[in-house]
């Protein structure tokens, strides 16, 4: 038996059998037969390109779209063992109410991505920013297209009440097709809106962007937007219905194409029944990443 200590990371053989792979307070072991030898390969854990550590179960963030505290109370408590956080969006600020939400998940023990996709004056922003004083928002957003000085200071506001939010600037969205962008935008491609929409964000401060994970792959060309954080919704595994979502990818896609989270919604709160539960869906849907996680390293 041969132990290796990372770096480098190993040059797996593709007949090699990779019979047991596990994570123990940030290390990552994974042992392999290659050939006549047993490997115990130990490495702490990868980065990806804008430096978060791959911890598979934390690069996803469940959607929270239901419309009841029961509902919130149901998934929060059964999934927050196996997964990062949950988005709170939309349809769940306009129910129930922002504030009340945040309280009662953070009640429940979850971390929020606040999906409230703020577009307006910078005033209007400012103030709606500030009200995100909760130590459990890991992570919010706001419109790139509502200009530099309404998403300055929407970066303020936040950072303001609490320095560790993430502040995540929304470039087109997943439902977007490319027929439908070039309509919006004067004609101008997905490519060439998502590359503008992202260096408008990185040139006013923010943290990352939300983009599709088939963005990521042009994305790369751009150096200069390699430490802006990749959170990327319109996640479909293979075994899960696309539904209203254009622009997808798998867990396992999306990983190796750089994404650091991936907002996912009904593929875990309402998997197929031949998956069987919410928590089922979850470890499988963490499985798939880190069987990315494993090549990235392996690369």
């Amino acid at each position: 038996m041969r132990v290796r200590f990372s770096p480098p990371a190993p040059s797996i053989h593709p007949h090699a059998h990779v019979w047991l792979f596990c994570c123990f307070f940030n290390i990552y072991i994974v042992f392999y037969m290659q050939g006549s030898q047993t490997i115990v390969w130990l490495n702490f854990y990868p980065k990806t390109e804008s430096g978060e550590k791959m911890n598979a179960k934390s690069k996803i963030i469940v959607a929270l779209d239901v419309k009841t505290l029961d509902e919130i109370k149901n998934l929060v408590t059964t999934l927050n063992p196996y997964v990062g956080g949950f988005k709170v969006g939309l349809e769940l600020i306009s129910e129930i109410g922002g504030p009340k939400v945040l309280d009662y998940v953070k009640s429940l023990g979850g971390k929020i991505f606040y999906d409230g996709k703020y577009s307006d004056i910078p005033n209007t922003t400012e103030r709606a920013s500030s009200s995100l004083n909760k130590p459990s928002v890991i992570m919010y957003n706001v419109h790139i297209n509502s200009g530099k000085d309404s998403v300055k200071a929407a970066i303020k506001a936040a950072k303001d009440v609490n320095s560790n939010a993430k502040v995540l600037g929304v470039t087109v969205l997943t439902s977007i097709d490319e027929e439908e962008c070039r309509d919006i935008y004067n004609g101008a491609s997905i490519e060439q809106q998502v590359t503008k929409f992202a260096h408008k964000g990185k040139e006013a401060g923010l943290d990352g962007i939300i983009c599709s994970a088939n963005d990521l792959v042009f994305l790369k060309k751009y150096p200069d937007l390699s430490r802006l954080l990749k959170v990327t919704p319109g996640i479909r595994s293979e075994w899960a219905p696309s539904n209203d979502q254009k622009r997808v990818a798998t867990p396992y896609e999306a990983i190796l194409a750089g994404a650091d989270y991936l907002v996912i919604g009904r593929q875990i709160t309402q998997p197929p029944s031949e998956i069987g539960t919410p928590v089922d869906a979850a470890i499988l849907t963490t499985k798939e990443i880190e069987q990315a996680i494993i090549k990235l390293q392996a690369r």
